[in-house]
């Protein structure tokens, strides 16, 4: 995907927010979604195409991988002078 494309997929992601999603397997479709991994496979059969699956993180956090732990970063906005 290009730039414009990955701004495009981003947007749309954001109405998945900690959700599961089914994407096509070219990653340019949203297939199908769900609250749980199982409920996102079970829609995501029913429409006979090949997909692969994905966790929306929430966007208002940072996600840092250590050694053992994952450390999260709530970004604040910060509000006009």
């Amino acid at each position: 995907m290009d730039n414009i494309n990955n701004k495009v997929f981003l947007e749309q992601l954001k109405n998945y927010e900690n959700q599961w999603v089914a994407l096509d397997k070219h990653n340019k479709e949203i297939l199908a979604d769900g609250n749980t991994l199982k409920e996102t496979k079970e829609k995501a059969d029913k429409i006979g195409k090949e997909y692969l699956f994905l966790k929306v993180l929430l966007f208002n956090i940072s996600y840092v991988p250590t050694h053992n732990k994952v450390l999260l970063k709530f970004r604040h906005k910060e509000k006009p002078s």
